[in-house]
């Protein structure tokens, strides 16, 4: 049990703290594990509770734009709803870095039906799906996913959390219908 004077150095940091907690979420833009920022930062598992209540706190004003999502074992830091348009304007892919329709494919097909070899997509698509296969790994969109147990190895693939962070949800359950997504591409 933490005696009085430790409970009271734990608030007095508390801010500082949150600051670090903060700046490790940022700095990793992606869910990290609660135990890892724990010993990480050298604090037991309830300043951390605490650092996260802090920072919700902080981030439920309206002049914030972030806010942190937390499952049982994991946090990460997201900018608010509300400002999620803005956001993909103003960080919009360029032409030359965007989808072509054959990445648009092989992006829907991996995310409908992966994880999937390329043999699979090129069959579903009927031509060479290797260059845009390619260039979606080089984007951060698709990555390995293993091997199939079948004859030869081959690779599996699926996609990745920025994927979808970009499509805007938390899991490949919350995607649109196929026949939804095929339509917002055609």
């Amino acid at each position: 049990m933490k005696s009085t004077e430790e409970r009271s150095r734990s608030k007095e940091n508390l801010p500082e703290t949150a600051a670090l907690v903060e700046s490790v979420l940022f700095a990793s833009g992606e869910a990290l594990d609660k135990g890892h920022i724990s010993s990480g930062l050298e604090i037991s598992e309830s300043e951390l509770d605490g650092a996260v209540a802090y920072l919700k706190k902080k981030y439920e004003k309206a002049d914030s734009g972030l806010t942190i999502v937390e499952t049982d074992s994991t946090l990460k830091l997201y900018s608010k709803e509300k400002n999620h348009a803005v956001i993909r304007k103003i960080l919009a892919l360029d032409k030359r870095k965007g989808l072509t329709r054959a990445g648009a494919e092989v992006l829907a097909i991996i995310a409908y039906n992966g994880p999937v070899t390329r043999i699979e997509i090129d069959q579903i698509r009927g031509v060479s799906s290797a260059g845009a296969l390619q260039r979606l790994i080089d984007q951060g969109l698709v990555r390995e996913a293993g091997r199939k147990e079948v004859v030869g190895l081959p690779f599996l693939y699926e996609t990745t959390p920025l994927f979808l962070d970009l499509a805007g949800v938390k899991s490949l359950e919350e995607l649109p219908s196929f026949d939804s997504f095929a339509k917002a591409f055609s």
